[in-house]
């Protein structure tokens, strides 16, 4: 005799969202040496998904059934963490494969995901085997940054840009010196010299630690070029061609982050917290721990917590933050509303239908997150060719280098036709530019519904000013 049991995954492993993680099966399987379970098996065709025990009733009851799979399921959540951390500092697509690379290879480490665009790494470790500071230790060591606060913070956003202008301001000053003022050219090479450090710091760090992790990409041709026109002694010229390709770097990490910010702001337009009816009092309450079925008030001119249905009231809605739409609706009880929209001149009950995670913006901000980690097939070919076309170039250049001298020709002019040939065959433009135009064209097509009016709702959140009573739009 035999009874059996469901349990849903999410109150055994609570923080665990994805149905296809390795918990699951770890908790199916925990359940092999436990006397008086008979079997244990993953409902995969339910939502959420469930965990069916079956077990001996005359060995265990179901109280003891229950507790066996909650502290089963505290065991798993406590040893296998799943974290998602903001990493700076990557400026390429190449940065998201050095870092997986590095980090998968740790002992502990059980999946690892970098998302380039968004900057954010989700990573799932054995916390018995490895920690996150660790982890984080690994990163800063290749040469990226776990986001910091106060200054610190502004200048590590704004590290690259500067030193990349100050690299332009000293090969400026060195040139105008040399040229028209009669500077000394021990002084003139000095301010070049400064100029590569600033130029290179940045470019050199990530060809650097490419190389570490067996990984050859645009910047190494870069540092190559730069260090052979030092060689022949321009420095100048290698100064200049520092100081173009690090501004080039600094200009799409700009853009890259207003476009960033643009996806981020989406998560600021629902309020934090709701004015909630519950056994007859009103209370303020986190919006995450709202429930199905709870009534929400909301008053004039405020954005709307949660999506729900009216239960009472009438009011114009603006739904510009989620529909596009250009005049505010009219709501009437049996209504559907959604949160981050904006309520007009009546107050509303709504009543929840959709728990915070699930609401409309919410799915708004996951298929974002989704578009900004899929890589177009154009990215994928460039990073593949670029796999190949790096080290070839190098060989190429080598061989530009070696050969000619050994027919007669000069040294000094076959060195400069190599140093020419790794600036002319870079590819830097089409690997840098394909995923900065991905997260880019994201971001302004979100842009198009949303934002033509998002600072005039934000006005009217924190005014409290009701909008204008409008015909319901057809």
């Amino acid at each position: 005799m035999e009874k059996t049991i469901e349990l849903e995954f999410p109150l055994l492993l609570p923080g665990i969202e994805n149905e296809k993680d390795e918990c699951l099966v770890r908790l199916e399987t925990s359940f092999q040496n436990y006397k008086g379970i008979l079997r244990a098996h993953i409902e995969r065709d339910k939502s959420p998904v469930d965990l069916c025990l079956h077990y001996d009733p005359n060995l265990l009851t179901l109280s003891d059934v229950k507790r066996l799979a909650e502290r089963a399921g505290a065991q798993i959540v406590n040893r296998f963490h799943h974290d998602s951390i903001s990493i700076e500092n990557m400026d390429c697509s190449d940065c998201a494969r050095v870092i997986e690379h590095s980090l998968g290879r740790m002992d502990g480490v059980l999946s690892i995901n970098v998302n380039y665009p968004a900057e954010k790494m989700w990573i799932e470790y054995d916390n018995q085997k490895i920690n996150r500071a660790s982890i984080e230790k690994r990163v800063r060591s290749l040469g990226y940054e776990i986001p910091v606060d106060g200054f610190r913070s502004w200048y590590k956003e704004n590290r690259e840009i500067v030193f990349s202008l100050t690299a332009g301001l000293l090969l400026l000053i060195g040139w105008l010196g040399e040229t028209f003022f009669g500077l000394p050219v021990f002084a003139a090479t000095a301010l070049f010299i400064a100029a590569y450090i600033f130029g290179g710091w940045d470019i050199s760090q990530h060809a650097w630690h490419a190389i570490k992790e067996r990984h050859f990409d645009t910047d190494l041709l870069m540092v190559m070029a730069a260090l052979g026109a030092a060689f022949l002694g321009e420095f100048a010229e290698g100064a200049l061609l520092l100081f173009l390709f690090s501004l080039g770097h600094a200009l799409e990490e700009r853009a890259l982050d207003r476009a960033r910010a643009a996806v981020r702001a989406l998560a600021d337009l629902a309020p934090k917290i709701a004015l909630v009816r519950r056994d007859g009092k009103e209370q303020e309450l986190p919006v995450e721990s709202l429930q199905l079925e709870d009534v929400v008030i909301v008053r004039p001119g405020v954005r709307i917590p949660i999506d729900g249905v009216i239960l009472d009231g009438n009011s114009g809605v603006d739904q510009a933050s989620v529909t596009g739409e250009s005049l505010p609706v009219d709501k009437v009880p049996g209504d559907q509303v959604f949160a981050s929209t904006v309520n007009g001149e009546s107050a509303l009950e709504v009543k929840v239908t959709r728990l915070a995670k699930d609401s409309t913006l919410s799915r708004v901000m996951k298929m974002v997150e989704e578009a900004q980690a899929q890589k177009s097939p154009t990215q994928q070919a460039v990073e593949k060719f670029e796999r190949v076309f790096v080290p070839a170039v190098l060989i190429v250049t080598a061989l530009v280098i070696i050969v000619p001298p050994l027919f007669g020709f000069p040294f000094h002019e076959s060195f400069l036709r190599a140093m020419t040939l790794l600036v002319a065959a870079s590819p830097c433009a089409l690997a840098l530019g394909t995923p900065a135009a991905i997260l880019a064209g994201v971001a302004q097509l979100r842009a198009m519904g949303c934002w033509s009016r998002a600072e005039r709702i934000s006005k009217i959140s924190v005014d409290s000013k009701p909008l204008p009573s409008t015909r319901r739009a057809q």
